[in-house]
């Protein structure tokens, strides 16, 4: 890996300017962008409450959107399954969203829910990008819960859907039928609201304590589960690490006992696991989407800890080429390389990244397709893949065989790019756009489609220079139909340096 996103699920730095100066001061082997999170921006003007904000904060809110934008944010991210973003209306949604696309910015969303309502928190994203105008990502699209499962068609064809009446969708997810996440997940919205009161108010009180027990099992039954055995602690006391709902606290072999055990860590505070609750083929199927990236959706954790997190922050990419290329075949080499790399550049508006090409930032990573392989699994997380041979920042080699060379200071701050400057626009379209682009000045022409299918149709004027900022709309000179390959800014009308 070379480039690192972070800011994703509605938690981010707020302060992105004084973040990446301590970055740059401190050096970084990486590169690393950053989105602005829902969760941290609501957290920082109304705590965890559980209500609609006041004029006067959403104002606020709108302001510090506004300004992480300003300093470098590559887009708004939601984590809408977690408080305090779980409480948030989509009025909430569409306003903030409204700053972050006015300064080209996309709306990347951990939606509501992934499993039995699932497809209606698919619906609210693709509202959010239909009313603001924005360019939508869905973070580890997934269908979690057995009366969920083989429902992926369905999600896909919802997408789908939305792109042909001219949204912007793509998606990203990673190689692995398991998510991971806080127990919390698990817990009903008033449980967590307000700093946790509901599951205070349980402790202590019988009847909120069965209000509590009653809520999770509804959902539970919901999304099709008969116990909790699919929900491994990989966080938390020492003795509980690696041990399901079904061992601990207490050995529960009834759905009623592993109920008690969930409340009495909920009454801790919760813990991080690791949860069972994907099908194989829903995961194969999304990552063979054509608009599927792939993504870690891990923290950076420390390997000498004593914790046992998913496997997917060391494993991820070189599972995908090593299962789902090599031996799967699901994918072909070259369609996994342009999902990890080029596609997901310009998704994000990485700006002369993602693609060897002279003149482009030099972010390698050499390997060898017939012995990548992940090690890393749900008992050794941290295990290094094998058949890495050189991973390259910026044209400088940082590992070398599995051994870090001695200078770690050669990632960059990836700022989202806005002001004044311009660009060539024969340099930065993809290959068929400028086919498309040189065919409409020689001979005009309307409604002129390019190689690649697309259902995004937008205006703009054929010009060798073009300026941040400029909407598309302002240059009715022609027609055409950009390729859904082409970046979200483009379509967008922005357009980075």
């Amino acid at each position: 890996m070379t480039t690192l996103i972070t800011g994703n699920c509605g938690r981010s730095r707020l302060d992105v300017a004084a973040m990446f100066d301590t970055l740059e001061k401190q050096g970084t082997a990486l590169n690393v962008a950053t989105l602005v999170g829902h969760n941290s921006v609501r957290k920082a003007v109304m705590g965890q409450a559980a209500r609609m904000p006041s004029a006067d904060e959403l104002v606020q809110m709108r302001q510090l959107v506004s300004r992480a934008m300003a300093e470098g944010a590559l887009g708004f991210s939601t984590g809408l399954a977690y408080a305090p973003g779980r409480f948030a209306a989509l009025d909430e949604l569409v306003a903030l969203a409204k700053v972050a696309a006015a300064q080209g910015g996309l709306y990347v969303s951990h939606v509501r829910n992934e499993a039995s309502e699932g497809m209606e928190a698919l619906r609210e994203a693709l509202t959010v990008g239909q009313l603001v105008g924005v360019a939508v990502q869905i973070s580890h699209l997934k269908c979690s819960g057995r009366s969920q499962w083989h429902g992926m068609s369905e999600r896909l064809r919802l997408l789908e859907e939305a792109r042909a009446k001219g949204m912007t969708v793509y998606v990203d997810a990673y190689p692995y039928a398991r998510s991971s996440t806080t127990t919390d997940i698990l817990l009903p919205d008033w449980a967590v609201a307000d700093q946790r009161a509901g599951v205070r108010a349980a402790a202590t009180n019988p009847i909120m304590r069965q209000r509590l027990r009653s809520d999770i099992l509804y959902k539970l039954t919901q999304d099709g589960w008969r116990d909790l055995a699919f929900v491994r602690l990989v966080a938390g006391r020492s003795e509980w690490v690696g041990h399901t709902l079904a061992e601990v606290p207490q050995p529960a072999v009834t759905l009623d006992q592993q109920l008690e055990n969930l409340l009495a860590l909920s009454f801790r505070g919760g813990a991080q696991a690791v949860f069972a609750d994907m099908n194989e083929d829903d995961v194969s199927q999304v990552l063979a989407d054509p608009f599927c990236v792939f993504g870690s959706d891990s923290a950076v954790r420390d390997s000498e800890s004593d914790v046992l997190p998913h496997p997917r922050g060391s494993g991820t990419f070189p599972r995908i080429f090593s299962h789902y290329v090599r031996e799967r075949s699901l994918l072909e080499l070259s369609q996994a390389v342009r999902k990890a790399s080029g596609l997901a550049a310009a998704i994000f508006g990485l700006h002369e990244r993602g693609e060897l090409r002279a003149g482009r930032w030099a972010d390698v990573v050499i390997f060898n397709p017939q012995t990548i392989e992940d090690r890393a699994d749900y008992e050794q997380p941290f295990a290094e893949p094998l058949g890495i041979d050189f991973v390259i920042v910026n044209g400088a080699i940082v590992l070398n065989h599995g051994l870090f060379t001695t200078d770690k200071s050669v990632g960059k701050t990836l700022r989202h790019w806005q002001g004044n400057a311009s660009l060539s626009v024969n340099r930065w379209f993809p290959p068929s756009l400028r086919r498309v682009k040189q065919a409409c000045f020689e001979h005009p022409c309307q409604n002129q489609r390019s190689p690649v299918k697309s259902g995004f149709k937008v205006t703009y004027r054929l010009m060798r220079q073009v300026r941040i900022n400029e909407q598309l709309a302002q240059h009715p000179n022609q027609f055409i139909q950009l390729p859904r390959t082409a970046p979200p800014s483009l379509r967008n009308g922005v357009f980075p340096e």
